[in-house]
């Protein structure tokens, strides 16, 4: 397939912003060297959620005044931009969602894989931080997927999801879906050694 059309600045930003509840140095890490271009942007806005943070702590303290003009800014223009990323994240589509079966076998087959690992990936089934930090197997994705990184990226960090025709019992509840490592996930779908090799080295 063609290399995906490059990711937006704004939905870069949204997919850093829900990739973890508190950014850390692995994370930007993983999305700078995926955006290279925008290495500056997300940057100061993983400094500005930190400061959002420690500003929120019960050790912040009670007079208002006591936090500086710069921070307060900082605060307001981090939390207007993620107001704004967020009303525009349903437009961004689940990726797996346009796939007959023939094409998603055809990806699974193009990334080295089999169904039962790209399933997991689909329904969201591995542990966000551990397959976000892997921005070779994302970049790889997005491009057999042939849409932005940011979307694959999104897709990756939202909520577990069931397959839509998996079918319950009436009278039982489905269990909380448990999600495995990225390590796991490879390890427990029926992969050969040379498909987990492959996978395990992105």
């Amino acid at each position: 397939m063609t290399p995906a059309k490059p990711a937006t600045r704004d939905e870069v930003l949204y997919a850093f912003a829900v990739a973890r509840p508190l950014p850390d140095p692995e994370a930007l890490e993983a999305f700078t060297k995926l955006y290279p271009e925008h290495a500056e942007a997300l940057t100061r806005l993983a400094v500005e959620l930190m400061i959002e943070a420690s500003e929120n702590t019960e050790t912040q303290p009670a007079d208002a005044e006591a936090v500086s003009p710069a921070v307060a800014r900082a605060i307001s223009q981090y939390q207007n931009a993620v107001y704004e990323l967020e009303t525009k994240s349903a437009a961004v589509p689940n990726p797996f969602d346009r796939l007959d079966m023939a094409q998603f076998r055809a990806v699974a087959q193009a990334m080295g894989a089999n169904n039962t690992f790209m399933t997991k990936v689909r329904d969201r089934l591995i542990v966000p931080d551990t397959i976000v930090a892997r921005p070779g197997f994302c970049r790889r994705l997005a491009e057999e997927l042939d849409v932005p990184p940011a979307h694959v990226l999104a897709h990756l960090c939202a909520a577990p999801t069931m397959a839509a025709h998996q079918n319950f019992k009436a009278d039982t509840k489905p269990a909380a879906v448990k999600q495995q490592s990225f390590e796991e996930a490879v390890r427990r779908s029926g992969l050969t050694e040379a498909q987990q090799a492959d996978l395990l080295s992105l």
